[in-house]
């Protein structure tokens, strides 16, 4: 009685962990198979900031808008601003990390741009489908860091 009993809690908790891992991976194929329509059409949500973006005032570039960033990025701006020279940005990232419209990489460089004017150049590199990880383990950082690429 008591192996029956057990024998049935037992499969109503593997019924019950199969449906819900079921419908998270579901939900996440979805999500993937919306991203890569939206991406294929040149569909993003973020067309929607850049509207509201370029509806507000243009904003002047001051070292106050480095104050809530950490300190060492707010005195290199301020020591490269001081010294007439642009503080460089390298934005390494996935496939979602790239200039197309509507990334965040671009919305990012876009308003950058905007704000500071060439106070500020920013490098942009994807690096597709490979994770953090993947980027560490084959040393790949390294690569670029040694090729110091041209910013524009």
């Amino acid at each position: 009685m008591k192996k029956r009993r057990f024998l049935t809690v037992f499969i109503m908790i593997a019924c019950l962990t199969s449906v819900i891992s079921g419908h998270f991976y579901y939900n996440n194929k979805l999500e993937e198979t919306a991203y890569a329509a939206k991406k294929e059409l040149g569909i993003t949500q973020t067309k929607v900031a850049i509207k509201e973006v370029a509806t507000k005032e243009p904003k002047k570039a001051t070292t106050e808008h480095f104050a809530n960033a950490p300190k060492d990025v707010a005195n290199l701006y301020k020591q490269k601003k001081e010294a007439g020279e642009p503080l460089l940005f390298h934005l390494i990232g996935s496939a979602s990390t790239s200039t197309e419209e509507g990334t965040w990489a671009k919305l990012f460089t876009d308003e950058m741009t905007k704000v500071y004017g060439k106070d500020v150049n920013i490098q942009t590199t994807s690096i597709g489908e490979m994770t953090s990880l993947d980027l560490q383990e084959d040393k790949l950082y390294e690569e670029l860091l040694k090729n110091k690429l041209t910013f524009y």
